[in-house]
């Protein structure tokens, strides 16, 4: 339930504007379908494509499976649908998921380009999973929804069968002689789009679940393969060719693809916390920080940034925060607290001391620790001046870039290696530029101090070593001489 409100807080006035489309969208079938019947067209107002409403729903659950793997992966198969259709090749056999929305070059063309741009880099590639996730799948959902029912393309009828119930102006005849044959229609009308209106919040609903789903497992295995584009771009070509030969199944046979969406619709439902968490990590930690290098530039980031962190300083927990900076949890314990992997904390600095603070979202009890530190403006000269259980901070991940790591060790002397650490936490490399000034203002031990003295401390051994070895060298040639 946490990750449901936490998702809604972040994206609460994108909701809000994909149910207002839904209501526009809907307003628009009923006035179309009005419009039809008062023409008074028996051509237009005829069963067309669609047929009737189980061919309908089909063909919306294909889309909302489609999309839910990946809103790429739809946009580039309806595009070569489309072409294969034009050029007649097993046009007969093939689903019918464009509706003419690409039966245009230039609609094509930006498809494949799309394409190219969701299985390139593994970070590209994610910042595309999240666009699609956020924009491109909502609004393609609706528009083939619209599409399905009005049967929009090039050189297609418009076909208001669906929305009107197949009732053409001559047929429909004053309903106990009260209602003319426009009051059907508008009846009809108002019915039908409150019906379509209903339809695809529950789609936008179930896209939700089980888009977090297929873009989570999709992160997942960025990170299990070691963020490797090759691997991570040959996963997604594989997971197109598996969807593909599904969704041919499931236009022969429908029970399929209900089966389908139900165990996928359930499984998303049950997962969703840890996909909300794993997105949520992947994006703050890896994608945000590279686009931020981009556009940002060297443009230090601000210890308290706009939005939530600046109410977190202001409220009653802390007093005169200096920082409030996102930490994400990569083990399941701090110290003796069991957290969840991934998730989100705030690493949080006030007049009273360090802490990592959890806000509550269902007002129960928030969650606060607080970490053990040097204090305010001190640091360590040596790293056997580490007090014990205190807070130290690093570069870490993949060639110790990828991300900043707060961690708390079991043995301050030994190496920080995973069995000898009591917490870790992932922090966004933007912060790297103002890693010594937190170190500063927290007290936190600011371990690449640390690892440098052990570095040079290395260097010296060797070269005391290597000094040693040319004496030896040169007293022995002496005494031979």
């Amino acid at each position: 339930m946490k990750s449901f409100g936490e998702l809604y807080i972040d994206n609460r006035r994108l909701i809000i504007i994909y149910i207002t489309i839904a209501l526009a969208l809907s307003m628009l079938l009923f006035c179309t379908s009005v419009n039809m019947a008062y023409t008074g067209s028996d051509v237009i107002m005829r069963e067309g494509t669609v047929g009737n409403f189980g061919v309908a729903l089909q063909m919306s659950g294909q889309n909302l499976l489609g999309m839910s793997i990946s809103p790429s992966y739809v946009v580039g198969l309806s595009s070569l649908l489309s072409i294969l259709k034009e050029h007649n090749i097993w046009s007969d056999t093939l689903p019918n998921m464009t509706f003419g929305l690409f039966d245009y070059t230039w609609a094509r063309f930006l498809a494949l380009i799309w394409v190219l741009f969701s299985v390139g880099s593994s970070i590209i590639g994610a910042k595309i999973e999240e666009i699609n996730t956020k924009y491109v799948g909502p609004i393609m959902l609706m528009a083939l929804e619209v599409a399905s029912v009005l049967n929009v393309g090039t050189g297609a009828d418009v076909n208001a069968a669906v929305i009107s119930g197949g009732i053409s102006h001559a047929e429909a005849a004053p309903i106990m002689g009260m209602l003319p044959a426009g009051g059907m229609a508008v009846i009809g009308g108002a019915l039908a789009a409150g019906l379509e209106f209903t339809k695809m919040l529950i789609m936008l609903a179930a896209y939700l679940f089980m888009r977090y789903l297929a873009y989570a497992v999709s992160l997942f295995s960025t990170l299990v393969t070691g963020m490797n584009s090759i691997i991570s771009g040959g996963i997604k070509a594989a997971r197109g060719v598996v969807l593909t030969i599904i969704i041919m199944l499931t236009d022969k046979h429908p029970g399929i693809l209900a089966f389908m969406i139900i165990v996928m619709l359930v499984v998303s439902v049950v997962v969703f916390d840890w996909a909300f968490r794993i997105v949520r990590y992947f994006k703050a930690i890896y994608v945000r920080p590279f686009f931020r290098a981009i556009f940002a530039g060297n443009r230090p980031v601000p210890l308290i940034k706009k939005g939530l962190p600046e109410r977190i300083a202001a409220s009653e927990q802390f007093s005169n925060t200096v920082m409030v900076v996102p930490a994400f949890s990569l083990m399941k314990a701090i110290g003796s607290v069991r957290v969840k992997k991934w998730d989100k904390w705030w690493l949080v600095a006030d007049d009273s001391g360090t802490w990592l603070y959890k806000k509550s979202l269902l007002k129960k009890e928030e969650s606060k620790i607080e970490l053990t530190t040097l204090g305010s403006g001190q640091n360590i000269g040596s790293y056997g001046n580490i007090p014990e259980n205190a807070a130290c901070v690093r570069q870490a991940g993949l060639l110790r870039r990828a991300y900043i790591e707060l961690f708390v060790m079991f043995d301050n002397v030994g190496k920080p290696s995973a069995a000898n650490k009591k917490m870790s936490m992932a922090i966004s490399r933007e912060y790297v530029q103002v890693l010594s000034n937190i170190a500063a203002t927290t007290g936190i031990v600011d371990y690449r101090l640390v690892e440098q003295t052990k570095r040079d401390e290395r260097r010296r051994e060797r070269e005391s070593a290597r000094q040693d070895t040319i004496q030896r060298v040169k007293s022995t040639f002496v005494k031979k001489n």
